[in-house]
C-alpha cells in the first residue's frame, strides 16, 4: 500500500492568499515517485483549521503553511496525527 501524502505550503492569510512557486516545484517532483498526494498551495486563513483537522488521514504530511505573525499558528500536526511523519520548515529570509 502506498503512503498518503499531504502537503500544505503557501502563504495563508484573510483574503485569499498567495501560491508559493518552490512548493509547486516540490510537489511536482514529489509527483514523479506517487500521485497519492494532496497539494493545498496558499489559501484563506480560516480554511487552514479544516485542513489541520483532517492530517488523520495522512502518513506522510508536509506542513509548510506561512502564516502572518499577526494571526495565531495552526500547526499542531503531530497532535492530531502523533503517528504521522510530519516535514515542516521555518520561513528564514532575513
Amino acid at each position: 500500500m502506498e503512503n498518503k501524502i499531504l502537503i500544505v505550503g503557501g502563504t495563508w492569510d484573510l483574503e485569499k492568499g498567495k501560491k508559493s512557486s518552490i512548493i509547486k516545484k516540490f510537489y511536482e517532483e514529489l509527483y514523479n515517485y506517487t500521485d497519492n498526494i494532496t497539494y493545498i498551495n496558499g489559501g484563506n486563513y480560516n480554511e487552514l483549521q479544516d485542513i489541520l483537522n483532517s492530517v488523520k488521514e495522512y502518513d506522510v504530511v508536509c506542513w509548510f503553511a506561512n502564516v502572518d505573525d499577526s494571526l495565531p499558528k495552526i500547526r499542531n500536526v503531530k497532535k492530531i496525527n502523533p503517528y504521522t511523519i510530519l516535514i515542516g520548515s521555518k520561513r528564514n529570509d532575513n
